[in-house]
């Protein structure tokens, strides 16, 4: 049995309340909490990578996360509004009986 025809859905989703406010963050470069230049300062290099980062997951900013000790968790999911989405859609999904295969990048 082969795979059925590709569906591509795109979503336009909310930002987590933590997402926004490193969103805001990085939008006013309020520079403290995000990554150290090598002479001691803070920098924001290229702005619009930072905030790709910031959609994609604040926990890819040095000091975002809670820790350490670094603990896997809900905080995880819920931190990011697209894995919020993703574990919803996921759970239901699995619910009725469908399998799922899914591809993502960092983009």
């Amino acid at each position: 049995k082969g795979l059925p025809p590709k569906k591509e859905v795109k979503l336009f989703l909310p930002l987590s309340p933590m997402q926004a406010d490193w969103y805001r963050r990085v939008l006013l470069r309020d520079l403290s909490g995000l990554e150290s230049s090598k002479a001691g300062g803070t920098a924001i290099h290229n702005v619009v990578m930072h905030l790709r980062k910031v959609c994609n997951h604040p926990y890819l900013f040095e000091g975002a996360e809670p820790g350490p000790p670094f603990v896997e968790g809900e905080h995880l999911v819920t931190n990011c509004g697209k894995l919020v989405v993703v574990d919803k859609l996921l759970k239901r999904l699995k619910a009725a009986g469908h399998r799922v295969l899914l591809f993502t990048t960092m983009a």
